[in-house]
This record gives structure tokens, sequence and C-alpha cells, in this order.
């Protein structure tokens, strides 16, 4: 039998696991953003023109999710959609810098935009 640890090596192994990650997180971001920004479902749906099961469905993760779904979803709530490639066994965290934004909500991570867009890259963590 199988260990919890070995069986989570072995799900890495696949690229389905991967996949589903990658959902998973886009789905997590695109609720954090929805949630800083006062947007429920119903109103992400008007935006993108599209039912509020659709919606469901992109926060759940489900379905083959396209660039360009993800774009879109994005844009609907002021945001740009980035990818990044990194080596295998890379840890990488990213930093929104936002220096030619002014913070108007610490508690809330609200920002009111400048003229300037804000700069958004990867920042490589040594493992």
């Amino acid at each position: 039998m199988k260990t919890f640890s070995e069986m989570l090596a072995t799900a890495k192994q696949d690229d389905a696991y991967w996949v589903e990650a990658a959902k998973l997180d886009f789905a997590l971001e695109l609720t954090r953003q929805m949630k800083l920004q006062g947007v429920n479902n119903a109103e992400l749906a008007r935006r993108l023109g599209t039912s509020a099961a659709y919606v469901t469905k992109l926060l759940r993760g489900d379905g083959n999710l396209t660039i360009e779904t993800m774009v879109k979803a994005g844009r609907t709530l002021d945001c740009d959609f980035h990818t990044h490639l990194a080596r295998r066994n890379a840890s990488v965290r990213w930093l929104d810098s936002h220096d030619n934004e002014k913070r108007i909500n610490p508690e809330a991570d609200r920002w009111v935009k400048s003229t300037k867009e804000p700069h958004r890259e990867p920042i490589p963590v040594a493992a």
C-alpha cells in the first residue's frame, strides 16, 4: 500500500496533474480579484456576456479553459493574464509591482491606477 506522499509523487509525473493545478491556480486568482473588486458571479457573467452557470464552472476550474477564456475573464476585471515557464523543480513566486500606483486601502489590497501600467514579473526563489 502506497503512502499519500508516494501517490502524490506518482500523480506529479502525469501532465493531467499539472493541467488541473494550473486551472485551480487561475480559478483561485480570478476569485481573489473578484473579491477585491466586489464583483459577484452574476456581474462577471454579465461582463463576459455569458451565464452565471458558466462563471461557476470557471471558478471551479471545470472544463478545458482556453487562453482566450482566461484573458477575457481577466480583462473584465481590469487585469492582464500572464504566463511563465520555469525549469522543473524551480520555485517561483510572482510579485506585482505597483510602483506607479497609490494604495488606497492596504487591508483590502486595493489600488488606484496611475497613467503607467504596473510591471509584473516572476521572481525565482532558491529551492
